[in-house]
């Protein structure tokens, strides 16, 4: 009788073509319409070009003997300085030739921007704020003396070549600190909303609860005396068949077209994928057996799944969340969004064992309220 109950509900799931395409086409819909959005946002490192900087300096400033030691290092750093006057400059400047214009006076360094934001020119004006710091220094002492009239020779005291010999930023230690690789868009999102769609597979146990009351299936079953476990497996095992199937489908075709990666370990994650499968079938299963209204059934469904995937990573990504950590922990989306994503980034997942067991409670309750209903009802 099972087997009998699993190969007919299973030809019905499949041949209800729009719920089968709808499941088929909407996760890849959402693939690339989301990695289509934030493609230039995630997992690409943005490099800064080499750029130009106009500088003019006079006769008397405080930084000529220091400038070439300066500007070899901007050098170093992508940044070119070019000789000019102001009014050469300023054209420059207004026609993008260069990101800065900076008049380097007898007492005063002058810096002309254009108007708004540019990345470049903030770096440059940065570096050349840190690299005037010891100019500073020497300009305070130098005023400090000239004020007291002390006899004291800064200028020669201050060793130029020595400086250029022993760069100051050589006196900082650089460590980089290991970070959990960011997923690109396409990986991201390629992963979160197959998990996303899965959670719509709860409309397939409504489709077969719709169809069985309306050819009065049960009622015809009911008289050969078939125990509640077969009923209840002959909805389970069909409906995780059929998600199993579409999700399929979205998997091959998003990972074609996009070029997913799933990781080092993909049947790994492919096999809590199958898990949430089965959860969702046992869940949407229960749900069907609990309430008889298939409306109220549906609109549950598409309130929790955009809910908790709101909250768990599945539209903003679950890294950059501004909804608070204890709230989000509430979703089990936001469990599986990471463990997934997590193990095609870096092979691994502090959330593994956390994402199974969850997804295993939600099987044995399902089931175990979905028998205990149907066992109370089959008495009454």
């Amino acid at each position: 009788m099972l087997f009998t109950l699993v190969k007919n509900n299973t030809k019905l799931l499949i041949r209800s073509k729009v719920g089968f395409i709808f499941m088929c086409l909407l996760p890849i819909a959402l693939i690339f319409i989301l990695t289509s959005a934030f493609s230039g946002y995630m997992g690409e490192k943005v490099e800064i070009e080499s750029f130009s900087v106009g500088y003019s300096i006079t006769s008397k400033s405080y930084t000529k003997d220091y400038f070439d030691v300066l500007k070899k290092e901007f050098e170093g750093q992508g940044m070119f300085l070019t000789l000019m006057d102001k009014e050469e400059g300023i054209k420059a400047l207004a026609s993008d030739k260069i990101v800065s214009y900076i008049v380097l006076g007898d007492e005063l360094c002058t810096i002309y921007n254009k108007e708004g934001i540019d990345i470049k020119a903030m770096i440059f004006e940065s570096s050349l704020q840190a690299g005037m710091a010891p100019l500073d220094g020497f300009k305070i002492v130098r005023n400090y003396t000239a004020e007291r009239q002390m006899n004291l020779d800064v200028q020669r005291s201050f060793q130029w070549d020595e400086l250029s010999k022993r760069s100051r930023l050589s006196l900082i230690k650089r460590e980089k600190l290991a970070a959990d690789p960011v997923p690109k868009a396409k990986d991201y999102y390629g992963i979160v909303q197959i998990i996303f769609i899965i959670w719509f597979g709860v409309s397939s146990a409504v489709t077969l609860s719709t169809i069985e009351r309306k050819n009065k299936i049960l009622a015809r079953i009911s008289l050969t005396n078939v125990r509640p476990i077969t009923l209840f497996l002959g909805k389970f095992i069909p409906n995780s068949i059929s998600t199993s199937i579409q999700v399929g489908i979205a998997i091959i075709v998003s990972t074609l077209l996009l070029k997913v990666n799933w990781g080092e370990y993909p049947a790994l994650s492919f096999g809590l994928l199958l898990m949430q499968v089965m959860a969702v079938s046992a869940f949407g299963t229960m749900l069907t057996v609990m309430i008889k209204n298939s409306t109220i059934i549906t609109l549950f469904m598409y309130m929790g799944a955009f809910t908790f995937g709101f909250i768990g990573g599945s539209f903003q990504t679950y890294m950059y969340n501004f909804i608070d950590e204890r709230i989000v922990r509430l979703s089990p989306l936001y469990y599986m969004n990471r463990t997934l994503v997590e193990l095609s980034t870096k092979g691994e997942s502090a959330y593994l064992m956390t994402t199974f067991i969850m997804l295993l409670i939600i099987i044995i309750v399902s089931v175990s309220i979905g028998l205990s209903l149907m066992y109370i009802r089959r008495e009454e």
